[in-house]
């Protein structure tokens, strides 16, 4: 190019409504294109994904630990939920501290010597039915020594068509069951729920 000349200028071509435009060149996360609000759409579903997986691992982790979970009041309401909707099962419940003993009384038979009948009644006052209690009858003397014990399952006082049912809210029950009288000096008697 020779010195003396002007540098040209270059004037932009006048845009005519029929004329085709030029693609834009380049990387597509520069360019600004209609596509943005699909990408926000697609966006938006990908977190709704996200909160509904969280949502199932959460309901899965307390499927897989529904038995240590249904032991806690807190927790027990959500897990029999989430198990009646799925049909699953939950443990009993098991609180003996929940047992109310109405009223107790151990007395000897007369014309069976060596022999008492021990006498019981109590209630769940738990919020749930639970299973039936272990019934620990413990015969002491008059210094409070203890003389004898025993372990009373269900089986032992309740009719065999009722062993495997539970004891619901509020409800009470009777027992009454036959002891060897471990010794003549038994004068005082427990009874603890296990």
């Amino acid at each position: 190019m020779p010195e003396d000349a002007a540098p040209s200028t270059i004037e932009p071509a006048p845009v005519t409504a029929g004329a085709p435009t030029r693609k834009a060149t380049g990387p597509r996360f520069l360019q600004r294109t209609r596509t943005m609000p699909v990408h926000a759409a697609r966006a938006r579903w990908q977190w709704v994904a996200v909160g509904a997986l969280a949502t199932l691992l959460c309901v899965q982790v307390v499927l897989a630990d529904r038995a240590r979970l249904a032991t806690q009041a807190g927790w027990r309401p959500l897990v029999m939920v989430l198990c009646a909707a799925f049909r699953c099962d939950v443990p009993m419940w098991h609180e003996p501290s929940a047992f109310t003993m109405l009223s107790r009384d151990v007395r000897p038979i007369t014309g069976q010597a060596g022999t008492l009948q021990a006498q019981a009644t109590f209630r769940n006052e738990a919020r749930w039915e639970q299973g039936w209690p272990v019934i620990l009858l413990t015969l002491k003397d008059a210094d409070g020594r203890t003389l004898g014990a025993r372990a009373l399952e269900p089986r032992d006082y309740l009719p065999q068509d009722e062993v495997s049912s539970s004891i619901g809210p509020g409800q009470s029950a009777q027992m009454a069951v036959l002891v060897r009288e471990p010794s003549a000096n038994v004068v005082a008697f427990s009874f603890d729920f296990r």
